[in-house]
């Protein structure tokens, strides 16, 4: 009676399996060469199975994958864990697809096989890799399209706010050609040329700020002290019936910086309030330290990394936004107010300060009821 080795029973009963199973198995000798398929495989790539064995793995893999499937099967016989493999390899009909492989433990060493042989297995990702970047190509057209809107938004602000300071320096200056050197006309003239140059100098010195083309000056600066600069900046500029409270602690930690910018940006926040405020009404400054420390890494919707933050809240007792006015309240050049005094750069220049620090901001209104800014800078050292 002819007796059946264990290992070759194994052996077909595995092999049966691999040839039922939808996933492709390839086993790989230690030189390198194919032992064998399982049909799944031969049907991705589009030949017989007796077409495929014998031949060196490499013949079919793309060659900027070929260095990482050698180092696999070198490793391959230490038993060393390694993670799923995206492996770009070319199927009999020139298509090239796309398997997420993963290698198994060293197959039992077959007697005269030179090294141990290796099975890996995987599936076909091709459609999954072609819909992801087909998404990424959409993504990415539809972030130009948003930026070439923006651009577009803010070139036409621009020329709208140049057209008028220009309009007004034309019609002063003919005021100054036809009236006498003495006359109160001349006079009013050259204060119109005046108030014209000194809105468009601070127009363009916000357009700098918004484009931020000067580099951060990060230096580590005393919270509380940052606060009550802005604040006391800020007073005088109020209207006579808007009051101002700050609850600032005195033992906050310092953080990194830019505190000249930061100031700015505070400001810009309290002077959008008193707008809100034409009839009076409140401002509310709390500062406190804060950490973000669960999984998720957000607090109200800011999506931040775990961490310890300075926490900066403004709110205003004013006419607040609807949410049309609050989805567009950081798009520049997009203002409420009397265009002819405001550039709408107020609140795009806060949001841009913050992000080149590294944090978030978050505004929540409701119209009649007020407006409510919050700031979360990174206290840890900036990257």
């Amino acid at each position: 009676m002819t007796s059946v080795r264990k290992t070759d029973v194994s052996e077909k009963v595995a092999m049966a399996f691999r040839d039922q199973c939808p996933a492709a198995h390839l086993v790989v000798g230690g030189d390198g060469r194919i032992r064998d398929i399982n049909q799944a495989l031969a049907q991705m790539l589009g030949y017989e199975k007796d077409e495929v064995t014998g031949r060196h793995v490499l013949e079919f893999v793309e060659p900027q994958d070929t260095g990482r499937v050698l180092r696999e099967l070198h490793r391959g016989p230490t038993g060393e864990y390694a993670p799923a493999l995206e492996i770009a390899v070319r199927a009999k009909n020139g298509t090239c697809l796309t398997l997420l492989l993963t290698r198994s433990l060293p197959l039992p060493h077959r007697p005269g096989d030179k090294g141990v042989e290796v099975l890996l297995t995987g599936i076909d990702i091709t459609d999954t890799k072609t819909a992801a970047e087909i998404l990424h190509q959409r993504e990415l057209r539809f972030l130009r399209a948003r930026h070439l809107e923006s651009a577009g938004r803010l070139a036409d602000g621009v020329a709208k706010h140049f057209d008028g300071l220009l309009a007004t320096i034309a019609h002063a200056a003919e005021k100054l050609g036809t009236s006498s050197p003495d006359s109160k006309a001349r006079a009013r003239a050259a204060n119109c040329v005046r108030q014209a140059t000194i809105q468009a100098t601070r127009l363009t010195a916000r357009l700098r700020d918004f484009a931020q083309d000067h580099p951060l000056k990060l230096k580590p600066a005393n919270g509380a002290e940052l606060v009550a600069s802005a604040v006391e900046s800020l007073r005088p500029r109020l209207g006579a019936k808007v009051v101002m409270t700050t609850r600032v602690p005195s033992n906050l930690p310092m953080l990194p910086a830019d505190a000249d910018r930061l100031r700015d940006a505070l400001i810009e926040l309290g002077l959008n309030a008193n707008e809100a405020m034409p009839a009076g009404g409140r401002i509310t400054v709390d500062v406190e330290a804060a950490n973000i420390d669960h999984p998720a890494g957000t607090v109200d919707d800011l999506d931040l990394p775990a961490g310890n933050y300075l926490r900066i809240t403004v709110t205003d007792t004013g006419a607040g936004m609807d949410n049309h006015t609050l989805a567009s309240a950081f798009e520049p050049f997009f203002t409420t107010k009397d265009p002819s005094r405001w550039a709408g750069l107020g609140l795009p220049k806060v949001y841009g300060c913050v992000t080149t620090h590294h944090g978030a901001v978050r505004v929540k209104s409701n119209q009649g009821r007020g407006t409510r800014v919050m700031i979360l800078l990174p206290l840890s050292q900036l990257p």
